[in-house]
């Protein structure tokens, strides 16, 4: 994820084109996840050596979207430079919480981190049918042109015709921001063991916004709206 502190171009780009990814975009799909995640704070966590880090992601990425292929879609915006991993609601639950396949190369994070991260996020996922946001992601010079936006726009139009939820988790509060503005709302943190929280956020099917609520999803307790930054969309 790039530097959500440095300034947002002037004016939003046009609505972009989005495709959806097939195998032949994996790796196109995995550089993008690179470019924008390399020093969030979740991939630090996983792979804390700053000189193993930009060798391992790659792959790491290539791994995750590969798996995501078997299993949901991966959007991409026509000139590359965002890019969305989702699981829709049909997947089995048990393997819709494979954020970090099990090794990415020799050394590149310590022995457990993506196991751990696999049992926390599967004890707090949602049980009832939901499209599951995985990653999402912005290449660094293209972030607050709302590109996220148009990639959220598209899953939850889907999500509301169906009249299912979504779920995603970020990995910094300042990403939240984008989500509020699209309905979500922020659920209790996930701490990762000596590392940072993820926040994970639902959002209720617009026609039934009103009546449905996950029983395991409290009510946020918080209305801060802040800056924008594409989540770890995990």
């Amino acid at each position: 994820m790039s530097d959500p502190s440095s300034p947002p171009p002037p004016a939003l780009v046009a609505t972009p084109r989005i495709r959806i990814a097939t195998r032949d975009d994996i790796g196109t799909a995995a550089a993008v996840l690179t470019d924008a995640l390399i020093d969030d704070p979740v991939t630090r966590w996983v792979f804390p050596d700053d000189r193993d880090r930009p060798l391992a992601l790659p792959e790491f990425f290539r791994e995750v979207v590969s798996e995501t292929l078997s299993r949901g879609e991966v959007h991409l915006t026509e000139e590359d430079d965002a890019v969305v991993l989702l699981t829709p609601p049909t997947t089995d639950l048990h393997r819709r919480t494979g954020h970090a396949p099990g090794a990415a190369g020799p050394g590149a994070h310590p022995a457990g981190r993506p196991a751990q991260i696999e049992r926390l996020l599967h004890a707090h996922h949602p049980r009832e049918r939901h499209y599951y946001v995985q990653f999402q992601a912005v290449l660094p010079g293209r972030q607050g042109q709302g590109l996220c936006s148009a990639l959220l726009h598209r899953i939850l139009a889907r999500a509301d015709a169906e009249g299912v939820g979504a779920y995603i988790e970020c990995s910094t509060p300042r990403s939240l921001a984008l989500l509020l503005r699209h309905g979500f709302r922020e659920l209790p943190p996930i701490q990762l063991p000596d590392g940072p929280a993820l926040h994970p956020a639902w959002r209720d099917p617009r026609r039934a916004a009103a009546h449905r609520r996950p029983a395991h999803a409290p009510r946020s307790t918080t209305g801060r709206h802040r800056r924008e930054a594409p989540p770890w969309t995990h």
